[in-house]
């Protein structure tokens, strides 16, 4: 049978709260998690950029995940951050993932380190191969990190257990670029958008769907 698109709609990056004291803030996190669920979401995405994960320790980041997937409803997907500083972390956070039983992890390339085209496919291809069990998105956030060419991403589309790559370049030309190359190589692979302020252009050529922070404070709209 051929591949459906698996990550397609809405989805409200997890904006993480916090108490006096500076922890985590579960009981609030959930209650986010509820009201966004029930607004009609298509599913949510903890420990992304809006989340802070990179402020977090490993420990906090793993408690969040576990705090929106027993908060999210039933029928939405949840995709947990597995961003870190070096592959060893990533892979870490995938095989958390997997045993919570969530629907994907949102990747990035390494951060701080500089990476080269070539880097960036093979870090993406050691994370397919490891099959842990869960299905990747690719993260192209240069404003953070290497960003995915479209050179490096028409290689990425090939593996696996990628299953979709979100694009917050706000560079428009490159995502209908991305949808090209996915139409002819891979049409079951799910190309969505991270911009707020280019998601009603993004989506009118043809994105499947968005990871935004935007999704997540205003869900109604």
């Amino acid at each position: 049978m051929p591949e459906i698109r698996k990550f397609k709609g809405p989805y409200g990056i997890v904006i993480t709260p916090f108490t006096e004291d500076g922890d985590v803030d579960v009981e609030a996190l959930q209650r986010q998690v509820d009201r966004v669920c029930k607004a009609g979401v298509a599913g949510v995405v903890a420990c992304g950029s809006t989340g802070e994960f990179s402020s977090l320790s490993f420990e906090e980041n793993i408690r969040i995940m576990d705090a929106v997937k027993q908060a999210a409803h039933s029928g939405k997907q949840v995709v947990c951050g597995a961003t870190a500083g070096d592959l060893r972390t990533t892979l870490h956070y995938l095989e958390h993932i997997t045993r919570l039983g969530a629907d994907g992890a949102l990747i990035a390339p390494s951060y701080y380190l500089a990476m080269s085209g070539d880097d960036v496919v093979t870090y993406y291809q050691k994370l397919s191969d490891a099959d842990v069990g869960t299905d990747i998105v690719a993260y192209n956030i240069p404003a953070f990190t290497t960003g995915i060419s479209l050179e490096s991403y028409a290689r990425i589309i090939s593996f696996p257990n990628v299953r979709g790559i979100k694009n917050s370049s706000g560079n428009l030309n490159e995502l209908m670029h991305e949808m090209d190359i996915r139409d002819r190589v891979r049409p079951g692979f799910s190309v969505l958008t991270g911009s707020d302020e280019g998601i009603l252009a993004e989506t009118l050529v043809g994105c499947d769907g968005s990871f935004t922070a935007c999704a997540y404070l205003l869900p109604e709209i």
